[in-house]
């Protein structure tokens, strides 16, 4: 789901971003694709450190989808410094990439689970996007770092009704 919203942000920017950056197709699909990991990683990191609550409220509208959002911030930092270390390219044009689609991919994806954001179904996508990123990897890793994340998300939901 994320993959297709971030190749409908890349379509609906792509030509704002590149002539604000002046960079190649190449290296803003690249970017497209270290937002897509940046945004599950930011998700994740909340969801294990019991802000789960926060993701909720952040999609349920009860949040802002902005910059202002710790959430969305820490997203877009993380995204500064793939950008920065991963592609080579400049803090200022990185930040500049960064504040225009991290809210953006994350207003689309508010909009497509509108009413139907789940802690289970938030479970669901956070563990599938685990095992997309993984597929690289040997079977047994992936199925030992996928139970790892089940366990521990697991751990932090069944916390919540102790």
């Amino acid at each position: 789901m994320l993959e297709n919203l971030i190749g409908e942000a890349q379509k609906m920017l792509g030509g704002e971003l590149q002539s604000k950056t002046n960079l190649p197709n190449e290296t803003l699909s690249s970017c497209m694709n270290l937002a897509q990991g940046s945004i599950v990683d930011g998700l994740k990191t909340q969801f294990l450190s019991g802000n789960i609550s926060g993701i909720m409220d952040l999609f349920g509208g009860k949040s802002p989808i902005s910059l202002t959002n710790p959430i969305v911030s820490g997203i877009a930092s993380n995204f500064v410094e793939s950008q920065v270390t991963k592609l080579g390219i400049s803090e200022n044009i990185a930040k500049m990439i960064s504040t225009t689609a991290i809210p953006f991919i994350l207003n689309l994806f508010a909009k497509n689970t509108e009413g139907k954001l789940s802690t289970d179904n938030l479970l669901g996508f956070l563990s599938s996007s685990k095992e997309e990123d993984a597929k690289t990897k040997d079977k047994d890793d992936n199925d030992s770092m996928l139970g790892n994340l089940k366990d521990n998300i697991m751990g932090k939901i069944s916390g919540l009704f102790s």
